[in-house]
């Protein structure tokens, strides 16, 4: 059954940060807004052992967040 409207209506308008575009992202104004509380996120990368590039929930806004005092080994298998 098709309900009228529905599919417009599932689509979500991204802000450009969401497309690797930083120029909208008022980064000291997310960190003031949110600091010390705990926020949703999805992460899609783990570039290396201190660098994540995750998505804030539910603005789906894309930051990369660095981890400072982070030491990791990497071990290769063949």
């Amino acid at each position: 059954m098709q309900v009228p409207g529905a599919a417009e209506a599932s689509i979500r308008n991204l802000p450009r940060s969401a497309i690797g575009d930083p120029s909208n992202l008022d980064a000291m104004g997310l960190l003031a807004a949110n600091k010390g509380l705990p926020m949703e996120a999805i992460v899609e990368q783990i570039r290396d052992g201190s660098t994540l590039r995750i998505y804030l929930l539910p603005q789906f806004q894309f930051v990369q967040v660095f981890v400072a005092g982070i030491q990791v080994r990497v071990k290769f298998y063949c």
